[in-house]
Parts: structure tokens; sequence; C-alpha cells
């Protein structure tokens, strides 16, 4: 015989209330967790969390994306207040822990897992950091996350082997020991021309060896690109990032000059600034056809363009 129920239906079968993730409108993240297939915008303002739950969680910031485990249990937990602490961890200029390092391990993780979810909140991402953050990601998910190390560590070696050689050398020609026969002196000019004979042909042979690597990237990049849909669409972001800025650039710096420089009517139209419209820069056609638009909004200064006779008429009595 079953046990007896205690209490009302409704105590019974109600479930315990959880806490409910703080979810921004329009946000990627539903209830049955993040989605990698995702193609929308995160909007990453500060003001949307709690103003005492921000900084205990910037505080540790480094500790959460430090490593790819607590990046994923931090995800599972809250994936926008992990988005977010992202962007805290590289916000430079006082907005944040500027770590750059573990920033682009953080990125590098959000592209492994939520491909899109990077991809869709660049703009968002550079207000944080700086423009050269987005090549540096695309470079390392090439190369791998520690290409910097790497280089820096064949170039602090090829650095010692350097100087190495050199005390060698100098060593060597100030005992006297490298040779039994002592070398006769050459003269200056013959050893400087020399010397210059050398290092052209070592910028030449370094010039070349950079052309190479660069081609070699390409192909590598282009090769990822050709295959890799992820890597495709990130790289296609950050392409379309760049050229929109690069408008808005020009439209600021070129097209708005130019515009005031040519003094538009279309300008002064559009903004209903009809008081300060050049009518010397209307053509003729659009002034005969547009008359009554013109007069309706100006008649004080179109009357003499309208009515000539009676403007020199008025004007002399």
């Amino acid at each position: 015989m079953a046990s007896p129920l205690i209490g009302p239906p409704e105590l019974r079968d109600s479930k315990p209330l959880l806490p409910k993730p703080i979810i921004a409108s329009g946000s990627i993240f539903s209830s049955e967790g993040p989605n990698r297939e995702w193609s929308g915008h995160v909007p990453l303002r500060r003001q949307s969390l709690p103003r005492l739950l921000l900084p205990r969680c910037s505080q540790h910031a480094q500790e959460i994306c430090g490593s790819e485990e607590r990046l994923q249990l931090a995800w599972d937990h809250d994936p926008l207040i992990t988005l977010k602490l992202i962007c805290n961890l590289r916000g430079v200029r006082g907005t944040g822990k500027s770590d750059k390092e573990g920033f682009y391990t953080a990125a590098l993780w959000l592209h492994g897992s939520h491909p899109k979810t990077l991809a869709c909140n660049l703009e968002s991402l550079s207000k944080f950091g700086y423009f050269k953050d987005f090549p540096e990601i695309l470079d390392r998910i090439l190369k791998g996350s520690k290409i910097r190390d790497t280089q820096k560590s064949e170039w602090m070696q090829r650095k010692s082997c350097r100087g190495r050689g050199r005390r060698v050398d100098g060593f060597i020609s100030k005992t006297g020991q490298g040779s039994r026969k002592r070398k006769t002196a050459a003269t200056r000019e013959v050893r400087v021309a020399t010397a210059e004979m050398k290092n052209q042909a070592d910028k030449a042979i370094a010039s070349i060896n950079r052309k190479l690597e660069k081609i070699s990237m390409g192909k590598e990049a282009f090769t990822r690109y050709s295959h890799d849909a992820e890597y495709r669409f990130l790289h296609e972001r950050v392409s379309d990032l760049f050229s929109n800025l690069l408008r808005r650039d020009l439209e600021k710096h070129v097209l708005v000059p130019l515009r005031k420089t040519l003094q538009l009517p279309e300008v002064y139209m559009g903004a209903k600034e009809w008081g300060s419209l050049p009518y010397n820069r209307v053509a003729s056609v659009a002034m005969k056809s547009y008359k009554e638009i013109f007069l309706s909004h100006d008649e004080e200064r179109v009357l003499p363009w309208k009515y000539p006779s009676l403007w020199v008429y008025s004007s002399l009595s």
C-alpha cells in the first residue's frame, strides 16, 4: 500500500523555484543552453549586469578564463556573464584586466566551442580591446595558441647563439689561438667593403625568407579558409568589420568635406536647412519644376529668382 501524500496537491506537485539566468533581450542563449549554430548578436553593456555581481566576477575573471575547463564550467553556469567576463579580461584603457594572453586563450576556446558567438560579436569585442586582436586570433587559429611563445623562444635562441659566436671570435682573435700562423692585417677599406657585401647578402637572404614565409602563410590560410567553414565565417566577419569601419571613416573624412565644398542642394534640402540653401547651385530645370516647393519654404530668398524685375524694382524703391 502506498504511503499517503501529505499536503495540498499544489504544494506536492510544485517544483522548487530556481534562480533565472540574466538574459538580455535578443540574446543567443535560451533555456535549453547555448546554441553552437547561433547567428545573432549579444548586447555587451556593462549596465545589464547587477551592480554587485560584476565586480565580484571581474575579480576572478583571470581565474575563470585562464583554463578551458573553468571556461566550460562558467559557460554552463551562465553563458552571458561568461562572455562579458571574457570582454572584461581584454579591457584596456581602464575598462578591464588588460590580460592579452588570457583573452586570446578564451577567444580560441570560444571559437572552438561556440564559433558564431565569437564571430557575431566582433564589433562589441573591439570596444574592449584593439582591432589588431582579430588578425591575431585568426593567426593563432592557424598556427596554434602557443605560436608566440615558440617564436619568442626561437628568437632568444638565435640571439644567444649570435652573441656567443661573437664572444668566441673575439676571444680567439685576442689570444691568437685560432690558428698557428698570424694572418696579415687587411686594409680598412677592404674590411669595410667585405663587411658591406656580407650585410647586403644577409639582407637579401632574409628578404627572400620573409617572402617565402608570407607565401606559405597565405597558402595555409587559403587552405584553411577553403575547407573550414567556421574559420571562413570568422574570417569573413572580420573582413566585414574592417570594411564597414573603413567606409565610415571615408564618409566622415572624405565625403562630408566634399559635399560641403560642392554645396549640393540635396544635402540642404534633406536637412531642411532652407535658409542656407545655395540657389545658385540649383539647376534651372529643377528651379522651374519645384518653384512652388521652394516658395513655400523660403519665399524671401526665392522671389528674386522667380521675379527678378520685381526684386530690382523693390530694391530701387
